[in-house]
C-alpha cells in the first residue's frame, strides 16, 4: 500500500515466517537461480511477510491493485519504479533520474540505459507510460490508482472514462517520459513511488489490462517479469496459484536474483511462506526452524539486551474508526465518550508490554505535523467519558467492535478495550475476524458492511502527513471509511498540501488533526515500536519507518548475507 512503501491498512503485529523451501524449477531456473553451474548454491533467507490469513499469500501481485503492506513489499522485490523510497524515508532514483520545471508541475524522467526486465527486455519510456495509464484505466478498476496518481493532469477524467487519453503523461523519446501534475505538490514524487506506478513490460502485459477481473499477475507466475532485484521461481505455466508453488504444499513464493537487474545483484534466494500466527512462528524460531520472527509482546522482556533482538521506530499507527453514519457513532458525544474512555497508557505499557507508544494524534512520531497531544486531545478521563455518554442519544444500544485476530496480543488488547468501554457505560460485543475478513471491512465504507466500530491501522505509503491526513480523513477520501465530513478540515489539509514552507505546512496539519480528534472522527490508540528477532547468521537487514517489513540498508539486497549454519 505503502514503496515507501505503503501500505495502507497494515495488519500490525501479524508478520512472521517459517523456513519451508521450494526448489526452483522450470526452464532457465534451478536452485542456484541464473548464476550458472559454477556458482555456489544460493543460501536461502525466509522472510516473514505473510501471516494471520489462514495460511494465504498475496491478495494481489498486481501493482495497480495492491492495498496491503506485505503485498507491496513483495511486489517491490521483483518490480521497479521510476523512483523509490529509501529506508531513511528519502526519495531516490530507481529506474530513472528526473528534473522539475520552475513552476513545480512538470517532471521529466530519463530512464537508465541499463534498465531491463527479468526476461531481458529493455525498459522504455513507453513501458512506463503504459503502466501508469493501465493503472488508471477504468477497465483495470484499481482501488488505489487515483489515490496515489490523482495529481497527474487528467487522471480523474481518464479513470472515470470521461477522457480517452491521459493528458499528463507523454513519451518524449525511447528513454524520456514527461509527467505533468495539476498543481504543485511537495509530495508528488513520494506518491509516485507507490506500486501503482511500477513499470511493467507492456509486451508481456498486452491484453491483460482487465486485471481486476482476472488478476493475471497474481495467478500467473511467468507474467511477473519485473525490473527489480529478484524474479519469481515458477512451478509451471498454469494461470493459477500453483504456478508459484506445487499443489498440496504450504503456499509460498520463492525468488532468485534477477540476472538483468541494473544494480548490484543479490547473492541469496528468498522464500516467503504463508504462516498463520506470530505465536507459532515465535515457537519455530526458538526451535531453530525460523530465521527471524516478530515477538509476542509477553516475551519482549526476555530478549532485551540480546544481539538477536532488534527494535526500531515505525510509521504504524493503530486507531478505532467509528461509523459516523450509523448509530450510535453518528453522534459526536458518543464518539467522544469512546475517545475519553480509552486508557492508552495502560494499553502501551501494561497490555502490550512497551511494544508501542500511546498515541493521541494522527501522524506518527518523527513526521511533519506531529505533536504530543496528550494534554490537548482526547485522553483517558473516565469522568469526562461518562459525561459525554450521558449526552449520547443511543447510549443503551450494544456496540459491536470488530478487530483482526491472529495473535494473543490482539485478543488480549481487545478484551481490555471491551472492558474499558464497559467502564464508561457502553454495552459491548467484541467480534474477532480473520485478517482477510478484516481487510474486507477496512477497505470499504463501514456502512457497506454494517459495521459500527473497527480497529484500524495504517503505515505510510509515502513519508508525508498528506498520506495520513488527506488519504484517511478528507471528506472524499477512499480510506475515510467512517465517512466523517468537515469542510473546514478539508480546507486545512488542501492548503497544507500545496504549501511549500515546512513550518506553515506543519501548523496547518496540526490544526487539522485537532479538529478531527476533537470531533471523535479518529480514536487514536498506539504508534507501534518494531521488535524483531533475527538469527545471528543473517546480516544486512534493518527495521525502518519506510517499510512494513525488515529490508536491506539502502534497499540494496546485495548487502544481505546468510552465513552457513
Amino acid at each position: 500500500m505503502s514503496s515507501l512503501h505503503r501500505r495502507g491498512n497494515l495488519l500490525v503485529g501479524l508478520a512472521l515466517i517459517v523456513p519451508l523451501l521450494l526448489a526452483a524449477c522450470g526452464p532457465g531456473s534451478s536452485s542456484t537461480g541464473s548464476q550458472g553451474p559454477k556458482q555456489e548454491p544460493l543460501r536461502t533467507l525466509t522472510l516473514d511477510y505473510y501471516s494471520g490469513a489462514k495460511g494465504e499469500l498475496a491478495s494481489t501481485l498486481d501493482p495497480a491493485q495492491v492495498t496491503s503492506a506485505d503485498d507491496a513489499d513483495t511486489i517491490a522485490l521483483s518490480n521497479a519504479n521510476l523512483v523509490h523510497i529509501l529506508p531513511n524515508n528519502t526519495v531516490a532514483p530507481d529506474l530513472a533520474t528526473w528534473t522539475v520545471s520552475k513552476d513545480r508541475k512538470v517532471y521529466t524522467f530519463t530512464i537508465r540505459k541499463d534498465a531491463r526486465f527479468s526476461n531481458g527486455h529493455s525498459v522504455t519510456a513507453a513501458d512506463a507510460a503504459y503502466s501508469i495509464k493501465r493503472a488508471l484505466a477504468p477497465e483495470t478498476r484499481s482501488p488505489v490508482a487515483v489515490t496515489y496518481m490523482g495529481l497527474i493532469e487528467g487522471a480523474e477524467a481518464y479513470h472515470t472514462g470521461k477522457a480517452k487519453d491521459l493528458t499528463g503523461v507523454k513519451v518524449l523519446g525511447e528513454r524520456k517520459l514527461q509527467i505533468t501534475i495539476s498543481q504543485p505538490a511537495e509530495y508528488f514524487l513520494l506518491t509516485l513511488a507507490y506500486p501503482t506506478a511500477d513499470v511493467l513490460d507492456r509486451q508481456v502485459m498486452k491484453g491483460k489490462e482487465a486485471s481486476a477481473a482476472n488478476n493475471y499477475l497474481t495467478t500467473t507466475c511467468r507474467g511477473n517479469q519485473g525490473a527489480g532485484p529478484f524474479k519469481f521461481v515458477c512451478n509451471n505455466d498454469n494461470s493459477d496459484r500453483t504456478s508459484f508453488y506445487k499443489a498440496g504444499r504450504t503456499p509460498q513464493y520463492s525468488l532468485v536474483p534477477n540476472e538483468y537487474y541494473y544494480g548490484a545483484k543479490p547473492t541469496i534466494k528468498l522464500v516467503l511462506p504463508a504462516v498463520n500466527t506470530v505465536d507459532t512462528n515465535y515457537k519455530q524460531y526458538l526451535a531453530g526452524d525460523a530465521d527471524m520472527t516478530a515477538v509476542p509482546t509477553s516475551y519482549i522482556s526476555r530478549w532485551k539486551g540480546s544481539k538477536e533482538f532488534h527494535t526500531y521506530p515505525t510509521s504504524i499507527v493503530t486507531y478505532l474508526s467509528p461509523n459516523t453514519r450509523k448509530t450510535p457513532f453518528d453522534n459526536q458525544h458518543c464518539r467522544l465518550a469512546l475517545a475519553y474512555g480509552i486508557d492508552r497508557e495502560t494499553i502501551a505499557h501494561d497490555i502490550l508490554h512497551d511494544s508501542t507508544y500511546p498515541e493521541y494524534v494522527v501522524v506518527p512520531r518523527g513526521y511533519l505535523g506531529y505533536y504530543d497531544g496528550k494534554a490537548t486531545e482526547p485522553h483517558f478521563d473516565l469522568k469526562r467519558a461518562k459525561a459525554e455518554l450521558q449526552q449520547c442519544p443511543n447510549r443503551d444500544m450494544t456496540v459491536e467492535v470488530v478487530y483482526p485476530t491472529g495473535t494473543s496480543d490482539a485478543d488480549r488488547l481487545f478484551a481490555a478495550i471491551g472492558h474499558m468501554m464497559q467502564q464508561v457505560g457502553f454495552k459491548v460485543k467484541i467480534k474477532a475476524v480473520t485478517a482477510n475478513d478484516w481487510l474486507n471491512v477496512v477497505t470499504r465504507p463501514l456502512n457497506a458492511t454494517n459495521t459500527q466500530l473497527v480497529r484500524n491501522g495504517w503505515q505510510q505509503d509515502y513519508p508525508d502527513p498528506h498520506d495520513y491526513l488527506s488519504v484517511l480523513l478528507r471528506s472524499d477520501a477512499q480510506y475515510n471509511i467512517g465517512q466523517w465530513k468537515n469542510p473546514e478540515y478539508d480546507r486545512l489539509v488542501d492548503r497544507a498540501a500545496q504549501e511549500p514552507n515546512r513550518e506553515k505546512r506543519a501548523k496547518l496539519y496540526r490544526q487539522a488533526q485537532h479538529l478531527a480528534l476533537s470531533e471523535g472522527a479518529w480514536i487514536a490508540l498506539t504508534n507501534t515500536i518494531g521488535q524483531h528477532l533475527i538469527k545471528p547468521y543473517v546480516h544486512g537487514l534493518v527495521g525502518t519507518p519506510a517499510y512494513g517489513n525488515l529490508v536491506p540498508v539502502n534497499y540494496d539486497w546485495s548487502k544481505v548475507h546468510v552465513d552457513a549454519h
